[in-house]
């Protein structure tokens, strides 16, 4: 889910390391619609097993982890 995509060590760090409140993200979440949830879900999910595969790196994966994380809070507090 993307809850547990979120809470990785790699994201963790990822929005650490963007300034970014894990905090503010994890309460948006529930903020979203179904469409948008189910979207980033399938997406944190495809990127997860990508990178699980060896198929994107960690930066790769950091990348989209923030790219999700911005899309999170814009749709939460627009």
């Amino acid at each position: 889910t993307l809850n547990q995509f979120l809470a990785t060590p790699t994201a963790e760090k990822a929005m650490k390391d963007a300034k970014i409140d894990p905090t503010q993200v994890k309460n948006a979440v529930p903020t979203l619609s179904d469409a948008e949830l189910a979207n980033l879900s399938a997406r944190a999910s495809h990127a997860q097993s990508q990178f699980a595969a060896g198929g994107l790196s960690t930066l790769a994966l950091a990348l989209i982890i923030i790219a999700v994380v911005l899309i999170i809070l814009l749709a939460a507090y627009h």
